[in-house]
C-alpha cells in the first residue's frame, strides 16, 4: 500500500527536505507525487494489477543527445498522450488511472527538459523596454481605445451591408408581373433579412439622400469628420451618433435643435445616445413618425428604418415653403369657385401637383398629373414645366420632337434642372422609370429654385392680407 503521509507531513519531514533534483522538483513537486509515480509504475509493469490495456506505443528515451529537435520531442509528447489514451480503467479504479495520466505528462516533462540544449536553458532574461519606448506603447493604447464608437461604426458599415443581397433585374420583372417589359424600368434593390424577416429599399434613394446631404450641408465644419458621402454604406454609418441628424433636422426647419446642446463629435455611447434621443425628440416636434424607431436601431444601422427616417426630413425640408404663408403667390392656384381654406387645408403633396398642372396650363399642354410616377416617364411633362418657369428661356420644348429616346429626354430635363439651381438631383433613370418620391422631390426642389408664379399689382390682395 501507498504511505498514508499527507501533503503537509511530507513536507515536514526530515528525511524527504531537499533531496529532489532539479529535475525531479520540476517533474514532480514534491517527493509524496513521485513515491506514488514510482508505485503506480510499478505495479502496471508487474502485471495488470490496475487493470488496464496496452497499446504498442514507443515511449520516448531518455538517451538522445541534447540536439534532439523540438519536432522530435513533439511527437515523443504525443506518443506519451496517446498511451496514457489508450488506457481502460476497470470499475472502481478510476483514481488510479488518473493518476497514470498525471505522472505519465510529468514524466515526458522531465524528459523533455532534460534534452533541451544547454544553451536553452540558459537563456538570457528578456529583453527591458527602454523608457523612451514605454510612452509610444501607451499613446497607441490610449489611440486605441478612444476611437469613437461612430467611427468603429463607419468602418464596419461595409461589412454590415456586404451580407445584403443586390437583387437583378428578374427581381423587379417578378414583382411587376402582368405589365409589359417597355412600361417598367428595372432598378437596383437591396434586401436586409434580420430575424426572419426581409427589408427591401432602393439604392437610387440612397444614392439620391446621399447626394442631397453633403450638397446642403457641405459647408458645416462640424461634420467635417463625416461629409462628404462617398458610399451608399455611408449614409447608414453616419447617422448612428446622432449629430448629423440633428443638423438635418435643422435644415427641416430652422431652429429646431439647440445645436449648444449637441455633442459633436462624441467618443461614447453615452454622448451618442443623447444625441439620438435629441434627434428623435426634434423629430416628433416637427411631425415626423418616430414610431418603432429607437437610438439603438439607429446605432445598429438598420438600413430601412435609417431610409424612412432620412426620407422624412429630406421631404420636409423641400416641402417646407410650399403653403400659403410661405409663398403668397400659391393663391393663384385657387380653382374657380374655391376658398382660401380648402388651399389651406391641402397638403404640399397636392399643392405641388397644383403648381405643375397650372403650368402646364399657361403653357397650353393638355396632359394634367395625377401621380408623382407614371405620368412623368416620358419627360413631356417637365419640359413644358422647364419652359414655363425658366426666367433665361433656354429650356425649350423642342427635344420632344427631335428625340424619341426617353432617357436622352430625361438627360435633357436633369441638366437644365441643375441649371436652375435644383438642390434635389436624381438620373435620368429614376425618371424613366417612375420612382415617385423622387419625382417629388425633385419637382419640390424646382419649386423652391425658379417658382415661375408672380403675383401682379392688386392682384389676390384680399386673400394674401387674409392669410
Amino acid at each position: 500500500p501507498l504511505p498514508s503521509m499527507s501533503d503537509d507531513e511530507w513536507e515536514t519531514d526530515p528525511d524527504y527536505i531537499n533531496d529532489l533534483t532539479d529535475e525531479q522538483t520540476r517533474a514532480f513537486g514534491n517527493r509524496e507525487n513521485m513515491e506514488k509515480y514510482n508505485a503506480v509504475m510499478n505495479r502496471r509493469d508487474s502485471g495488470s494489477a490496475i487493470g488496464v490495456s496496452r497499446i504498442s506505443v514507443s515511449a520516448p528515451t531518455t538517451t538522445k543527445s541534447a540536439s534532439t529537435s523540438l519536432d522530435e520531442k513533439e511527437a515523443a509528447a504525443a506518443g506519451a498522450g496517446a498511451e496514457s489514451a489508450g488506457l481502460n480503467v476497470r470499475n472502481g479504479e478510476s483514481q488510479r488511472a488518473t493518476m497514470v495520466q498525471m505522472s505519465s505528462r510529468a514524466q515526458i516533462a522531465c524528459q523533455t527538459q532534460a534534452q533541451l540544449p544547454s544553451q536553452m536553458q540558459a537563456r538570457s532574461p528578456p529583453r527591458k523596454q527602454s523608457q523612451n519606448e514605454l510612452p509610444v506603447s501607451n499613446q497607441s493604447f490610449e489611440q486605441d481605445h478612444s476611437r469613437t464608437e461612430a467611427e468603429r461604426a463607419r468602418a464596419t458599415a461595409a461589412a454590415a451591408l456586404h451580407g445584403y443581397a443586390r437583387s437583378s433585374d428578374d427581381l423587379h420583372a417578378k414583382r411587376s408581373t402582368g405589365s409589359s417589359a417597355t412600361s417598367k424600368q428595372s432598378k437596383a434593390v437591396f434586401q436586409v433579412q434580420r430575424e426572419q424577416i426581409v427589408h427591401s429599399f432602393d439604392e437610387a434613394e440612397c444614392e439620391a439622400f446621399r447626394d442631397f446631404i453633403n450638397t446642403k450641408l457641405a459647408t458645416d465644419e462640424s461634420l467635417s469628420y463625416l461629409l462628404p458621402l462617398a458610399e451608399m454604406s455611408e449614409l447608414f454609418s453616419c447617422v448612428s451618433d446622432g449629430v448629423l441628424l440633428c443638423k438635418l433636422i435643422n435644415v427641416a426647419v430652422a431652429d429646431t435643435v439647440d445645436e449648444r446642446a449637441i455633442n459633436t463629435q462624441p467618443r461614447h455611447t453615452f454622448a451618442m445616445l443623447e444625441n439620438l434621443n435629441l434627434a428623435l425628440n426634434a423629430a416628433k416636434s416637427i411631425g415626423l413618425t418616430v414610431v418603432n424607431i429607437g437610438p439603438q436601431d439607429l446605432i445598429e444601422m438598420r438600413p430601412h428604418l435609417v431610409l424612412g427616417l432620412v426620407w422624412q426630413m429630406v421631404k420636409v425640408s423641400l416641402l417646407s415653403g410650399i403653403n400659403l404663408k410661405s409663398s403668397p403667390f400659391l393663391v393663384k392656384l385657387l380653382q374657380p369657385g374655391e376658398e382660401v381654406e380648402t388651399l389651406l387645408k391641402l397638403p404640399p403633396e397636392k399643392i405641388l401637383m397644383r403648381w405643375v398642372n397650372y403650368h402646364l396650363e399657361q403653357a397650353g399642354h393638355p396632359e394634367r398629373i395625377a401621380n408623382f410616377g407614371a405620368d412623368l416617364r416620358d419627360s413631356s411633362v417637365y419640359c413644358h414645366l422647364l419652359s414655363q418657369i425658366d426666367p433665361a428661356h433656354l429650356a425649350t420644348t423642342s427635344i420632344l420632337k427631335t428625340e424619341q429616346d426617353t432617357t436622352r429626354r430625361a438627360q435633357y430635363v436633369v441638366e437644365h434642372a441643375r441649371r436652375l439651381g435644383s438642390e434635389f438631383q436624381i438620373a435620368p433613370a429614376h425618371i424613366v422609370g417612375g420612382n415617385e418620391k423622387l419625382n417629388m422631390a425633385f419637382l419640390a426642389s424646382l419649386f423652391n429654385a425658379s417658382p415661375g408664379v408672380e403675383l401682379v399689382a392688386e392682384e389676390g390682395v384680399d386673400v394674401v392680407e387674409e392669410v
